[in-house]
């Protein structure tokens, strides 16, 4: 996610430095200093939209120095406290405690999955997924939606008898190209006053509507 938001960002040593002083990493150091409040969570974080947004960048650590369950739920305990809400990714192929120690702390899981049969078959079969699901409330966002294809959300339902919500989210030439160029805060920036008649309009009435499903 980080790629996406933040401008010239790359996963390499460079990288690792120039952000070594915030993100999961540096709460993980205050954490188990007992040096870590929810006061000072943001000054960690990246700001998306300035006093209503921030973001928090994930761990630089390879995937067998993970961090460690205690000090991950101080982290998001501590999160809690500070923000009225608070949105986590999650790395479906960690070990199974550390997807349960995410999903503890979320009331609501948003799954974001392409309109294509590898795509969704990978989820809606998945014996690793579902279980963590069953207790949660969630969401499923059909993305890059072409309401002409077989997989409509209706035959979806049906072909995977799914109860839950699911809700798609057009295909729009200027999303994912401000993802490429990672400028998807200034693409959203740009379209905050839209008419019916605008390019984007459907695509952001389909972000809102899952918006207003996660957080009403």
């Amino acid at each position: 996610m980080e790629k996406y938001l933040c401008t010239n960002f790359k996963t390499d040593r460079y990288t690792s430095t120039r952000y070594s002083d915030m993100g999961m990493d540096s709460l993980e150091r205050l954490a188990k200093t007992g040096q870590i409040y929810s006061c000072n969570i943001d000054d960690y974080t990246l700001p998306i939209v300035r006093d209503r947004a921030d973001f928090l960048i994930g761990s630089m650590k390879d995937r067998d120095k993970r961090i460690e369950s205690e000090v991950r739920n101080i982290i998001y305990l501590k999160a809690k406290e500070h923000y009225d809400h608070h949105v986590t990714q999650i790395d479906w192929n960690a070990p199974s405690g550390e997807i349960q120690d995410i999903l503890n702390h979320v009331d609501k899981v948003i799954i974001c999955v392409n309109q294509d049969k590898f795509s969704l078959e990978q989820y809606f079969e998945s014996p690793l997924i579902i279980p963590y699901l069953n207790n949660k409330d969630t969401v499923i966002a059909i993305m890059n939606y072409d309401s002409k294809s077989k997989y409509s959300v209706k035959n979806l339902k049906r072909m995977y008898n799914i109860k839950g919500r699911l809700l798609p989210v057009p295909y729009n030439t200027e999303f994912n190209d401000s993802l490429s160029d990672q400028r998807v805060r200034e693409y959203f920036i740009r379209n905050i006053n839209l008419k019916k008649t605008d390019y984007n309009y459907d695509f952001f009435s389909a972000i809102k509507e899952i918006s207003d499903a996660v957080m009403p």
